[in-house]
């Protein structure tokens, strides 16, 4: 598709969900997802001026993620999450920083990916993790698909056992072990730092790879430990298990002010339908 063409579908896109939002108001706090800022890594990044812009916006809204994590009650804030763990979450560490006094920041990063070329490594999640307070949390061992049609790039195997253990269990060992590796308190800080860096970093929470899932997989991820599940169906911050997101990485500054405003929303059923698999 060429450049004339995208900017089109982009219009469009923002045009319908801007409508949705006038008709469906909710401004309540939203999890939205890209999956790499930049298109020099995979061509499902967002371009930089484009995200910068989304970046802008999200700084005005006005909420403080310090009752992120389901206090009922309490205004939560947004969540700003990156799916695969490509490197442009490195390359733009300052300005994800950025926001995250205003938004929580989490990057689903699968263990066979680390280190190929195009995304990160075990050395720079660690900095991201403990200098730039970005959460890590896991996408499976390999990323393949959990329910549903397997994807062609990732590794085609029998859903065995020892298929899910590796996937679900194995995957979140692996980077709580990486995550918590080496010393990490370093040089000076204030004793609130200190102690932040002390504290053990747990993997609790999982993202659906493609999105799919099925009522079988729900239940073995609670088998596995992991507290939340993020799904690729959009809505708002809720209390329940699966968490709703909503996918912004192909949307100017007016669809992505729509989605902060409920414009998606109305989209949820139909997106649900699509990766919910018997």
């Amino acid at each position: 598709m060429d450049l004339e063409s995208c900017e089109m579908k982009r219009i469009i896109k923002d045009l319908v969900l801007t409508a949705l939002a006038f008709l469906r108001r909710d401004n309540r706090p939203k999890i939205v997802f890209y999956h790499d800022i930049g298109k020099k890594n995979t061509p499902m990044g967002t371009p930089t001026d484009v995200f910068m812009k989304h970046l802008e916006v999200l700084g005005r809204r006005s909420s403080s993620y310090a009752s992120y994590g389901g206090l009922k009650g309490k205004r939560k804030a947004d969540v700003v999450c990156f799916d695969d763990g490509f490197r442009g979450v490195w390359e733009y560490r300052e300005k994800v920083k950025s926001i995250s006094v205003k938004c929580k920041v989490k990057v689903f990063v699968a263990p066979r990916l680390v280190g190929q070329e195009g995304y990160l490594t075990w050395d720079e999640i660690r900095t991201l993790n403990r200098e730039y307070g970005i959460d890590f949390q896991c996408h499976t061992w390999s990323h393949q698909t959990l329910a549903g049609e397997m994807i062609d790039e990732s590794p085609k195997e029998e859903r065995t056992e020892e298929w899910y253990k590796r996937e679900l269990v194995e995957s979140r060992l692996r980077l709580e072990e990486e995550l918590n590796l080496g010393e990490r308190v370093e040089g000076e800080r204030s004793e609130v730092e200190v102690e932040r860096l002390r504290e053990k970093v747990v993997v609790d929470e999982l993202c659906f790879p493609v999105g799919n899932f099925s009522d079988e997989v729900i239940e073995r991820c609670k088998r596995a430990g992991y507290k939340k599940v993020y799904a690729s169906y959009p809505g708002n911050i809720t209390d329940d298990y699966i968490q709703p997101r909503c996918l912004v990485q192909d949307l100017g500054v007016m669809g992505f002010k729509a989605v902060l405003n409920g414009g998606m929303n109305p989209l949820a059923k139909r997106y649900r339908a699509m990766h919910y698999k018997k």
